[in-house]
């Protein structure tokens, strides 16, 4: 595993190791990769229901007014129906959230490049 040798290089191995077992032991054992890996996935996170959560808090923000939470609900409401009424007529929808995801996979690929080129390995981490 790549992240075991770079724990290795960076000789934090043996801090980790409990980390690792569990990993190992759990995660790979248990519940394998295809239960917790993304990879390749246009939608990121298998539960949609917190997917739109995620987004509806992004949109409507932390305890805003109530007069603005009205307003931004009735927006939230008003695209959903033109979504729907898009699928109903067999239209693309367009998302904002895509640009987002694409920028996500540029840093984590860039981020992966540095690491096998020798750079800082914690600084995609420490961001």
């Amino acid at each position: 595993m790549m992240i075991k040798a770079i724990a290795i290089e960076q000789q934090v191995f043996e801090e980790l190791r409990p980390v690792f077992n569990y990993f190992d032991r759990y995660w790979m054992g248990v519940v394998g990769p295809e239960g917790f890996s993304v990879h390749g996935f246009n939608h990121r996170t298998n539960n949609f229901v917190e997917s739109f959560h995620a987004s509806l808090l992004g949109y409507l923000g932390v305890h805003p007014p109530l007069w603005t939470f009205y307003d931004l609900i009735r927006s939230v409401e008003n695209t959903t129906r033109l979504e729907l009424n898009q699928i109903l007529n067999g239209q693309q929808v367009r998302r904002r959230f895509v640009s987002s995801r694409n920028r996500n996979n540029i840093t984590i690929q860039n981020a992966l490049q540095d690491i096998l080129n020798g750079g800082d390995t914690m600084m995609f981490l420490r961001r």
